[in-house]
C-alpha cells in the first residue's frame, strides 16, 4: 500500500510541467520565509510613523534598485544625474537599498554604486518599510521618484491623441539634465584603473590598443541565474551571435581588437584569433573586467539589453542593433547609432511599418504568444546591416562619415512619429543604411 502512494506522488510531480514547477517553488519559499516577512513588517509600522512625524522638517525618502541585473539601476544613475542639476537638494534624507531578481550579482559594480549611493543596509527592512507606508495616504511623498525617461505607451498615446500635450514636460526636463551632465557618475578608483590595465593586457589587448566590444542578448543567462521564474517573455531579444562576427571582423581589419562580453552564452564563437576574444567563454572572466571593458572600449555593439547600461554610464558610444520596441528607445545615449528587427505581418504579407510598431505590445509580461497569436516573425538584423552600423558608427567617430540631405530628411521623418515636443540625445541616429533600405516603412 505505501509503494502504491509512492507510485502515486510520482506521478503527480510528474505532471507538473516544466513551466508550472518554477511556479511552485516560488509559492513554497514565500511559505518558508511568511513568519520572517511579517516580523518585519510589524517592525516597520513605528519607523513609518516616526518617518511621517518628522517630515515638517525633512523628508526621508526610499527606493529599490536591482543589483542583481546590470541594467537595474538605471534609475539611480538618472537620480545622480538630476542631483548634479540642482534636484534632490535640502530637505530629503535619501536612502537606496539592493535587491535581486536573480541569484547573481556583479560585486565591482555593486562596490561602485555603493560608493556614489546612499545605501540603506538592510534592503530587506527597508521594502518592508515602503510596503507599510503604501498602505496610507500620501506615501509617494515618502518614495524617491522612479526616473524613467520614456513615457509609457498609455501616457504616448494621450500625447499623440491631443488629449495631454504636457505628457513629455517631465521627462524632457529629466532627459535635459542626463544629457547635461558630460561626466560619468561613476568612476574607477587609481588602483581599479592599474588594475584594469592590467587585466587588458592579460586577456590579449596590448596597453593603449583601441578594442570594441560587443554582446548579443540570450536566455541563458537569466534561465541559469534564476530558474524558478519564466523569463521567456524577454525571448523577442534574443540574437544569434554568428550575426555579429561580420562586424567585429572589420573593426578588426581598421586596427582594432574585438572582444565578445558575457558572463552566461548560449553559444561559443567558434573562429577565434588573438584579436577576436570570446571572453565570455574563455576562462577570464571576472566581475571587474565586464565594468571595465565597457567602460574602456571604444564603442559597444549590443542590443535590448541590461549589458548596455555601463556602458552608457560611463559615456561610451554604442551602436543598437535588433531593437524591436520603437517606443523604448534608447533616446539618452550620448553617442548612439540604433537599427531595429523587422516584424513580418505573414497574415497581409508585408513587413509593419514604424508608426504601427509605436502600439506593438510584447515583452509585457507572460509568454511570447502574441507572435503566433498575430502571426508576426521577428526578424534579426542580418551580418550584413550590423556591419554597416558598425561602420558608420567607426567612421563618425574618426570624422570621416559623410551625410546627405536625403539621410537627413529619412531622420527627421523617422522621429517626427514621436510629436513636435520629443526631446532625444542629439546625437542618436537611426543607422543610415538601415533607413535608406527601409525607407517605405517610414510611414
Amino acid at each position: 500500500m505505501q509503494l502504491t502512494n509512492n507510485n502515486f506522488i510520482t506521478r503527480q510531480i510528474n505532471q507538473i510541467s516544466e513551466k508550472k514547477w518554477p511556479v511552485v517553488r516560488r509559492k513554497i519559499k514565500k511559505l518558508i520565509f511568511l513568519p520572517f516577512n511579517l516580523t518585519l513588517l510589524l517592525l516597520a509600522l513605528p519607523f513609518v510613523v516616526i518617518i511621517r512625524l518628522l517630515s515638517p522638517f525633512f523628508v526621508i525618502r526610499l527606493h529599490g534598485l536591482d543589483i542583481g541585473r546590470i541594467g537595474g539601476l538605471y534609475s539611480g544613475d538618472i537620480y545622480m544625474s538630476e542631483k548634479k542639476c540642482g534636484h534632490h537638494q535640502s530637505g530629503y534624507f535619501d536612502r537606496f537599498y539592493f535587491t535581486k531578481s536573480i541569484n547573481h550579482v556583479n560585486q565591482q559594480w555593486k562596490k561602485m554604486w555603493k560608493r556614489n549611493l546612499n545605501v540603506f543596509f538592510f534592503a530587506e527592512f527597508a521594502k518592508s518599510i515602503e510596503r507599510i507606508n503604501k498602505l496610507f495616504p500620501g506615501y509617494e511623498k515618502y518614495q524617491i521618484p522612479n526616473s524613467d525617461l520614456n513615457p509609457s505607451r498609455l501616457e504616448f498615446n494621450s500625447y499623440m491623441s491631443g488629449e495631454d500635450l504636457t505628457i513629455y514636460d517631465k521627462y524632457n526636463k529629466r532627459l535635459e539634465c542626463v544629457l547635461r551632465v558630460s561626466q560619468p557618475n561613476l568612476s574607477f578608483t587609481l588602483v581599479e584603473g592599474q588594475l584594469g590595465d592590467k587585466y587588458l593586457q592579460e586577456i590579449g589587448i596590448p596597453a593603449k590598443n583601441s578594442f570594441i566590444c560587443f554582446h548579443n542578448r540570450d536566455s541563458s543567462y537569466l534561465d541559469m541565474m534564476n530558474e524558478d521564474y519564466d523569463w521567456r517573455y524577454h525571448d523577442f531579444r534574443d540574437s544569434k551571435i554568428e550575426n555579429y562576427l561580420d562586424a567585429a571582423k572589420e573593426m578588426i581589419e581598421r586596427g582594432n581588437y574585438a572582444i565578445r562580453l558575457g558572463a552566461v552564452t548560449k553559444e561559443k564563437i567558434k573562429d577565434t584569433s588573438s584579436k577576436l576574444i570570446d571572453y565570455a567563454n574563455n576562462g577570464m572572466r571576472t566581475d571587474f573586467l565586464d565594468i571595465y571593458l565597457s567602460a574602456k572600449c571604444k564603442f559597444i555593439i549590443c542590443s535590448d539589453t541590461g549589458m548596455s547600461f555601463p556602458a552608457e554610464v560611463f559615456k561610451r558610444p554604442l551602436v543598437y542593433v535588433n531593437w524591436v520596441r520603437i517606443i523604448g528607445l534608447p533616446i539618452y545615449a550620448l553617442k548612439g547609432l540604433v537599427i531595429m528587427k523587422n516584424i513580418f505581418l505573414k497574415k497581409e504579407n508585408r513587413y509593419m511599418t514604424f508608426s504601427e510598431n509605436l502600439n506593438l505590445r510584447i515583452g509585457e509580461g507572460g509568454e511570447n504568444e502574441l507572435t503566433s497569436t498575430l502571426e508576426l516573425e521577428i526578424i534579426e538584423n542580418s551580418p550584413e546591416e550590423i556591419r554597416a552600423v558598425t561602420i558608420e558608427m567607426d567612421e563618425r567617430l574618426n570624422g570621416t562619415w559623410q551625410t546627405t540631405d536625403e539621410d537627413e530628411e529619412l531622420q527627421q521623418r523617422f522621429w517626427a512619429f514621436f510629436g513636435p515636443d520629443k526631446f532625444k540625445s542629439p546625437n542618436l541616429r537611426i543607422g543610415t543604411e538601415y533607413l535608406r533600405r527601409n525607407k517605405e516603412l517610414i510611414k
